[in-house]
Protein backbone atom coordinates (compact mmCIF):
# COMPACT_ATOMS: atom_id res chain seq x y z
CA UNK A 1 0.00 0.00 0.00
CA UNK A 2 2.80 2.40 0.93
CA UNK A 3 4.64 1.54 -2.30
CA UNK A 4 1.53 2.29 -4.36
CA UNK A 5 1.14 5.62 -2.57
CA UNK A 6 4.79 6.55 -3.16
CA UNK A 7 4.56 5.60 -6.85
CA UNK A 8 1.45 7.77 -7.15
CA UNK A 9 3.23 10.74 -5.56
CA UNK A 10 6.25 10.15 -7.76
CA UNK A 11 4.14 10.14 -10.92
CA UNK A 12 2.35 13.30 -9.77
CA UNK A 13 5.73 15.00 -9.26
CA UNK A 14 6.80 13.95 -12.74
CA UNK A 15 3.52 15.27 -14.16
CA UNK A 16 4.08 18.58 -12.37
CA UNK A 17 7.54 18.94 -13.85
CA UNK A 18 6.24 18.03 -17.33
CA UNK A 19 3.77 20.92 -16.93
CA UNK A 20 6.67 23.23 -15.95
CA UNK A 21 8.56 22.04 -19.02
CA UNK A 22 5.59 22.83 -21.28
CA UNK A 23 5.15 26.26 -19.67
CA UNK A 24 8.78 27.19 -20.18
CA UNK A 25 8.49 26.33 -23.89
CA UNK A 26 5.33 28.43 -24.32
CA UNK A 27 7.02 31.84 -24.90
CA UNK A 28 8.86 30.33 -27.87
CA UNK A 29 5.55 29.30 -29.43
CA UNK A 30 3.99 32.70 -28.71
CA UNK A 31 6.92 34.55 -30.29
CA UNK A 32 6.01 33.07 -33.68
CA UNK A 33 2.71 34.95 -33.79
CA UNK A 34 2.44 37.80 -36.26
CA UNK A 35 3.11 41.19 -34.67
CA UNK A 36 0.17 43.58 -34.31
CA UNK A 37 0.16 47.11 -35.70
CA UNK A 38 2.66 49.39 -33.95
CA UNK A 39 1.25 51.10 -30.86
CA UNK A 40 3.12 54.17 -29.61
CA UNK A 41 1.20 56.16 -26.98
CA UNK A 42 3.01 58.78 -24.93
CA UNK A 43 4.92 57.19 -22.04
CA UNK A 44 6.31 58.31 -18.70
CA UNK A 45 9.13 56.05 -17.49
CA UNK A 46 9.55 56.34 -13.71
CA UNK A 47 12.83 55.13 -12.20
CA UNK A 48 13.54 55.33 -8.44
CA UNK A 49 17.28 55.65 -7.76
CA UNK A 50 19.28 55.32 -4.56
CA UNK A 51 23.04 55.36 -4.58
CA UNK A 52 25.43 54.28 -7.31
CA UNK A 53 26.10 50.60 -7.76
CA UNK A 54 28.28 48.92 -10.34
CA UNK A 55 27.06 49.53 -13.93
CA UNK A 56 24.66 52.26 -12.74
CA UNK A 57 25.75 54.79 -15.38
CA UNK A 58 25.47 52.22 -18.19
CA UNK A 59 22.00 51.26 -16.99
CA UNK A 60 20.53 54.76 -16.80
CA UNK A 61 22.05 55.66 -20.18
CA UNK A 62 20.37 52.59 -21.69
CA UNK A 63 17.03 53.73 -20.23
CA UNK A 64 17.44 57.19 -21.78
CA UNK A 65 18.29 55.97 -25.29
CA UNK A 66 15.27 53.81 -26.08
CA UNK A 67 14.06 53.61 -29.68
CA UNK A 68 10.57 54.94 -28.97
CA UNK A 69 8.97 58.05 -30.47
CA UNK A 70 7.38 59.72 -27.44
CA UNK A 71 8.59 59.15 -23.90
CA UNK A 72 9.80 61.12 -20.91
CA UNK A 73 11.90 59.59 -18.19
CA UNK A 74 11.77 60.66 -14.55
CA UNK A 75 14.61 59.65 -12.24
CA UNK A 76 13.52 59.99 -8.62
CA UNK A 77 16.03 60.37 -5.77
CA UNK A 78 15.63 60.93 -2.02
CA UNK A 79 17.97 63.91 -1.95
CA UNK A 80 20.37 65.90 -4.12
CA UNK A 81 23.05 64.64 -1.74
CA UNK A 82 22.53 61.14 -3.17
CA UNK A 83 25.64 59.89 -5.01
CA UNK A 84 23.46 59.20 -8.07
CA UNK A 85 22.53 62.87 -8.47
CA UNK A 86 25.62 64.09 -10.43
CA UNK A 87 25.18 61.33 -13.01
CA UNK A 88 21.44 61.91 -13.32
CA UNK A 89 21.88 65.69 -13.46
CA UNK A 90 24.29 65.23 -16.36
CA UNK A 91 21.70 63.12 -18.19
CA UNK A 92 19.06 65.79 -17.55
CA UNK A 93 21.38 68.35 -19.15
CA UNK A 94 22.01 66.07 -22.13
CA UNK A 95 18.50 64.86 -22.97
CA UNK A 96 15.38 67.01 -23.21
CA UNK A 97 13.14 64.08 -22.27
CA UNK A 98 14.94 63.41 -18.95
CA UNK A 99 14.04 64.97 -15.59
CA UNK A 100 15.39 64.41 -12.08
CA UNK A 101 12.98 64.81 -9.16
CA UNK A 102 13.41 64.65 -5.39
CA UNK A 103 10.99 62.32 -3.63
CA UNK A 104 8.63 63.45 -0.89
CA UNK A 105 9.26 61.31 2.21
CA UNK A 106 6.30 59.17 3.30
CA UNK A 107 6.26 57.14 6.50
CA UNK A 108 3.38 54.87 5.50
CA UNK A 109 5.03 53.18 2.51
CA UNK A 110 8.40 52.00 1.23
CA UNK A 111 10.95 54.46 -0.08
CA UNK A 112 10.57 53.03 -3.57
CA UNK A 113 6.82 53.59 -3.59
CA UNK A 114 7.28 57.16 -2.31
CA UNK A 115 9.60 57.75 -5.27
CA UNK A 116 7.13 56.23 -7.73
CA UNK A 117 4.30 58.41 -6.42
CA UNK A 118 6.52 61.46 -6.97
CA UNK A 119 7.15 60.28 -10.52
CA UNK A 120 3.43 59.91 -11.17
CA UNK A 121 2.77 63.44 -9.95
CA UNK A 122 5.44 64.69 -12.39
CA UNK A 123 4.26 62.57 -15.33
CA UNK A 124 1.32 64.78 -16.30
CA UNK A 125 -1.06 63.30 -18.86
CA UNK A 126 1.19 60.56 -20.20
CA UNK A 127 -0.97 57.78 -21.64
CA UNK A 128 1.15 54.98 -20.18
CA UNK A 129 3.20 54.68 -17.00
CA UNK A 130 6.28 52.46 -17.09
CA UNK A 131 8.01 51.54 -13.84
CA UNK A 132 11.64 50.50 -14.06
CA UNK A 133 14.56 49.80 -11.75
CA UNK A 134 17.95 51.43 -12.06
CA UNK A 135 19.77 48.07 -11.97
CA UNK A 136 18.49 46.94 -15.38
CA UNK A 137 20.32 47.56 -18.65
CA UNK A 138 17.62 47.33 -21.31
CA UNK A 139 18.25 46.85 -25.00
CA UNK A 140 17.05 49.68 -27.26
CA UNK A 141 13.67 48.09 -28.09
CA UNK A 142 12.73 47.18 -24.50
CA UNK A 143 10.22 49.99 -24.09
CA UNK A 144 8.62 49.44 -27.49
CA UNK A 145 7.98 45.74 -26.85
CA UNK A 146 6.70 46.35 -23.33
CA UNK A 147 4.06 48.80 -24.59
CA UNK A 148 2.68 46.84 -27.58
CA UNK A 149 0.25 44.45 -25.79
CA UNK A 150 -1.52 47.37 -24.08
CA UNK A 151 -3.43 48.10 -27.28
CA UNK A 152 -5.64 45.18 -26.22
CA UNK A 153 -8.26 46.64 -23.86
CA UNK A 154 -8.46 43.41 -21.86
CA UNK A 155 -4.82 43.64 -20.81
CA UNK A 156 -4.34 45.57 -17.59
CA UNK A 157 -0.54 45.61 -17.49
CA UNK A 158 2.53 44.13 -19.11
CA UNK A 159 5.67 42.90 -17.45
CA UNK A 160 9.19 41.88 -18.29
CA UNK A 161 11.77 40.47 -15.91
CA UNK A 162 15.50 40.51 -15.20
CA UNK A 163 18.08 38.21 -16.80
CA UNK A 164 21.53 37.48 -15.45
CA UNK A 165 24.12 36.59 -18.09
CA UNK A 166 26.48 34.13 -16.37
CA UNK A 167 30.16 35.04 -16.17
CA UNK A 168 31.38 32.12 -14.00
CA UNK A 169 30.02 29.20 -11.96
CA UNK A 170 28.52 31.29 -9.15
CA UNK A 171 26.68 33.64 -11.49
CA UNK A 172 25.63 30.60 -13.55
CA UNK A 173 23.82 29.26 -10.45
CA UNK A 174 22.19 32.66 -9.87
CA UNK A 175 21.26 32.96 -13.55
CA UNK A 176 19.63 29.52 -13.53
CA UNK A 177 17.78 30.36 -10.27
CA UNK A 178 16.42 33.53 -11.86
CA UNK A 179 15.37 31.64 -14.99
CA UNK A 180 13.45 29.07 -12.94
CA UNK A 181 11.65 31.80 -11.00
CA UNK A 182 10.34 33.17 -14.30
CA UNK A 183 8.29 30.00 -14.84
CA UNK A 184 5.57 31.60 -12.68
CA UNK A 185 5.19 34.31 -15.34
CA UNK A 186 4.23 31.82 -18.05
CA UNK A 187 0.78 31.09 -16.60
CA UNK A 188 -1.93 33.72 -16.10
CA UNK A 189 -3.04 32.30 -12.74
CA UNK A 190 0.44 32.67 -11.20
CA UNK A 191 1.58 35.71 -13.20
CA UNK A 192 2.52 38.94 -11.46
CA UNK A 193 3.94 42.32 -12.42
CA UNK A 194 7.64 42.85 -11.77
CA UNK A 195 8.39 46.38 -10.60
CA UNK A 196 11.68 46.55 -12.50
CA UNK A 197 9.90 46.45 -15.88
CA UNK A 198 6.14 47.04 -15.87
CA UNK A 199 3.78 49.10 -18.05
CA UNK A 200 0.18 50.14 -17.36
CA UNK A 201 -2.16 52.65 -18.98
CA UNK A 202 -2.74 55.78 -16.91
CA UNK A 203 -6.50 55.30 -17.14
CA UNK A 204 -6.21 51.74 -15.78
CA UNK A 205 -3.88 52.92 -13.02
CA UNK A 206 -6.40 55.57 -11.98
CA UNK A 207 -9.41 53.24 -12.24
CA UNK A 208 -7.73 50.78 -9.88
CA UNK A 209 -6.77 53.57 -7.42
CA UNK A 210 -3.25 52.18 -7.34
CA UNK A 211 -1.73 55.35 -5.86
CA UNK A 212 -4.09 55.15 -2.87
CA UNK A 213 -3.17 51.51 -2.24
CA UNK A 214 0.54 52.24 -2.60
CA UNK A 215 0.48 54.96 0.03
CA UNK A 216 -0.05 52.28 2.68
CA UNK A 217 2.06 49.50 1.20
CA UNK A 218 5.55 48.10 0.89
CA UNK A 219 5.69 46.14 -2.38
CA UNK A 220 4.72 48.15 -5.46
CA UNK A 221 4.52 45.27 -7.92
CA UNK A 222 2.68 42.77 -5.74
CA UNK A 223 0.11 45.38 -4.64
CA UNK A 224 -0.45 46.24 -8.30
CA UNK A 225 -0.79 42.54 -9.13
CA UNK A 226 -3.41 42.09 -6.41
CA UNK A 227 -5.46 45.06 -7.67
CA UNK A 228 -5.34 43.85 -11.28
CA UNK A 229 -6.44 40.34 -10.35
CA UNK A 230 -9.29 41.58 -8.16
CA UNK A 231 -10.73 43.50 -11.12
CA UNK A 232 -10.04 40.55 -13.46
CA UNK A 233 -7.55 42.36 -15.66
CA UNK A 234 -5.05 40.11 -17.39
CA UNK A 235 -1.30 40.60 -17.10
CA UNK A 236 0.85 39.93 -20.15
CA UNK A 237 4.40 38.66 -19.85
CA UNK A 238 6.62 40.07 -22.62
CA UNK A 239 9.73 37.89 -23.15
CA UNK A 240 11.17 40.51 -25.53
CA UNK A 241 11.24 42.90 -22.56
CA UNK A 242 13.25 40.61 -20.33
CA UNK A 243 16.29 42.76 -19.64
CA UNK A 244 19.90 42.35 -18.63
CA UNK A 245 20.90 42.86 -15.02
CA UNK A 246 24.13 42.07 -13.20
CA UNK A 247 24.14 39.27 -10.67
CA UNK A 248 25.57 39.45 -7.19
CA UNK A 249 28.80 37.45 -7.36
CA UNK A 250 28.45 36.22 -3.76
CA UNK A 251 26.04 33.30 -3.54
CA UNK A 252 25.35 33.74 0.20
CA UNK A 253 24.39 37.41 -0.14
CA UNK A 254 22.29 36.58 -3.20
CA UNK A 255 20.35 33.91 -1.29
CA UNK A 256 19.79 36.42 1.54
CA UNK A 257 18.37 38.87 -0.99
CA UNK A 258 16.32 36.14 -2.70
CA UNK A 259 14.73 35.05 0.57
CA UNK A 260 13.72 38.68 1.09
CA UNK A 261 12.03 38.69 -2.32
CA UNK A 262 10.18 35.50 -1.37
CA UNK A 263 9.09 37.22 1.85
CA UNK A 264 7.43 40.02 -0.14
CA UNK A 265 5.54 37.33 -2.06
CA UNK A 266 4.48 35.64 1.18
CA UNK A 267 3.15 38.95 2.50
CA UNK A 268 1.38 40.17 -0.62
CA UNK A 269 0.72 37.09 -2.77
CA UNK A 270 0.31 34.31 -0.18
CA UNK A 271 -1.50 31.94 -2.53
CA UNK A 272 1.49 31.92 -4.91
CA UNK A 273 3.91 31.47 -2.01
CA UNK A 274 1.96 28.53 -0.58
CA UNK A 275 1.59 26.91 -3.99
CA UNK A 276 5.34 27.27 -4.62
CA UNK A 277 6.28 26.03 -1.15
CA UNK A 278 4.28 22.81 -1.36
CA UNK A 279 5.24 22.24 -5.01
CA UNK A 280 8.97 22.44 -4.23
CA UNK A 281 8.52 20.54 -0.96
CA UNK A 282 7.00 17.69 -2.96
CA UNK A 283 9.80 17.72 -5.53
CA UNK A 284 12.63 17.74 -3.00
CA UNK A 285 11.05 15.28 -0.54
CA UNK A 286 10.38 12.69 -3.24
CA UNK A 287 13.84 13.04 -4.77
CA UNK A 288 15.45 12.70 -1.35
CA UNK A 289 13.37 9.63 -0.56
CA UNK A 290 14.17 8.17 -3.98
CA UNK A 291 17.90 8.51 -3.38
CA UNK A 292 17.57 6.86 0.04
CA UNK A 293 15.65 3.94 -1.50
CA UNK A 294 18.31 3.53 -4.19
CA UNK A 295 20.99 3.37 -1.50
CA UNK A 296 19.03 0.63 0.30
CA UNK A 297 18.57 -1.43 -2.86
CA UNK A 298 14.96 -0.60 -3.80
CA UNK A 299 15.95 0.34 -7.33
CA UNK A 300 12.59 0.42 -9.11
CA UNK A 301 10.79 2.65 -6.61
CA UNK A 302 13.94 4.69 -6.03
CA UNK A 303 14.31 5.40 -9.75
CA UNK A 304 10.66 6.43 -10.09
CA UNK A 305 10.91 8.88 -7.19
CA UNK A 306 14.28 10.35 -8.17
CA UNK A 307 13.47 10.58 -11.91
CA UNK A 308 12.41 14.19 -11.31
CA UNK A 309 16.11 15.09 -11.40
CA UNK A 310 16.21 14.30 -15.12
CA UNK A 311 13.11 16.40 -15.78
CA UNK A 312 14.63 19.27 -13.81
CA UNK A 313 17.66 19.09 -16.06
CA UNK A 314 15.40 19.11 -19.12
CA UNK A 315 13.65 22.21 -17.74
CA UNK A 316 17.04 23.92 -17.36
CA UNK A 317 17.97 23.11 -20.96
CA UNK A 318 14.56 24.17 -22.31
CA UNK A 319 14.64 27.42 -20.36
CA UNK A 320 18.01 28.53 -21.68
CA UNK A 321 17.26 27.62 -25.29
CA UNK A 322 13.81 29.24 -25.14
CA UNK A 323 15.03 32.56 -23.79
CA UNK A 324 17.99 32.55 -26.13
CA UNK A 325 15.45 32.35 -28.97
CA UNK A 326 12.96 35.00 -27.79
CA UNK A 327 15.05 37.62 -25.97
CA UNK A 328 16.48 40.60 -27.86
CA UNK A 329 20.16 40.07 -27.07
CA UNK A 330 22.98 38.52 -29.15
CA UNK A 331 22.67 34.73 -29.00
CA UNK A 332 26.34 34.22 -28.16
CA UNK A 333 25.88 36.03 -24.83
CA UNK A 334 23.81 33.11 -23.54
CA UNK A 335 26.70 30.67 -23.90
CA UNK A 336 26.19 26.93 -23.65
CA UNK A 337 23.08 25.27 -22.22
CA UNK A 338 25.25 22.71 -20.43
CA UNK A 339 25.61 24.62 -17.15
CA UNK A 340 21.89 25.46 -16.72
CA UNK A 341 21.10 21.81 -17.52
CA UNK A 342 23.52 20.41 -14.94
CA UNK A 343 22.80 23.05 -12.29
CA UNK A 344 18.99 22.87 -12.42
CA UNK A 345 18.53 20.19 -9.70
CA UNK A 346 20.72 22.25 -7.34
CA UNK A 347 18.74 25.38 -8.20
CA UNK A 348 15.42 23.65 -7.46
CA UNK A 349 16.82 22.85 -3.99
CA UNK A 350 18.02 26.45 -3.50
CA UNK A 351 14.59 27.82 -4.43
CA UNK A 352 13.06 25.56 -1.80
CA UNK A 353 15.67 26.82 0.69
CA UNK A 354 14.71 30.47 0.04
CA UNK A 355 11.04 29.56 0.46
CA UNK A 356 11.78 27.98 3.85
CA UNK A 357 13.82 31.01 4.99
CA UNK A 358 11.15 33.44 3.79
CA UNK A 359 8.55 31.53 5.77
CA UNK A 360 10.51 32.31 8.94
CA UNK A 361 11.26 35.97 8.20
CA UNK A 362 9.42 38.71 10.06
CA UNK A 363 11.21 41.65 8.47
CA UNK A 364 12.99 42.65 5.27
CA UNK A 365 15.97 45.01 5.16
CA UNK A 366 15.92 46.87 1.86
CA UNK A 367 18.02 49.87 0.77
CA UNK A 368 18.98 50.66 4.34
CA UNK A 369 15.45 50.52 5.76
CA UNK A 370 13.77 47.76 7.77
CA UNK A 371 10.24 46.78 6.75
CA UNK A 372 7.64 44.67 8.51
CA UNK A 373 4.26 43.73 7.10
CA UNK A 374 2.60 45.09 10.26
CA UNK A 375 4.14 48.54 9.63
CA UNK A 376 1.42 49.35 7.07
CA UNK A 377 -2.27 48.86 6.48
CA UNK A 378 -1.59 46.76 3.38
Amino acid sequence: MINVLLVTFGLLALAGEVILLILILYPRIQSRKKAAKAFTPSVAVIVPCKGVREHFEENVNALCTQEYPSFNIFFIIDSKDDSAYPILHRLQSTYQHVAVKVSDPLLTCSGKIAAQLKGISAAGLAEVYVFADSDIKPHTKWLYHLIQPLQDEHIGATTGYRWFFPEHKTTAIISTWNMMIMVGLFNQSTRYTWGGSTAIKRTTFETLHVADAWRNGLSDDLILTELLKKKRYSITFVPQSVVESHADENLASFLHWASGQMTWIRWYYPSLWLFSFFLYLGFEALIGLGIVLLLFGNYLLGMILSASILLQMMIGYAGLTTFRAVMCYPKERFRSAVLPTVLSPLVFALIFYTLIVSGLKRKVIWCGRTYRKSDTKA
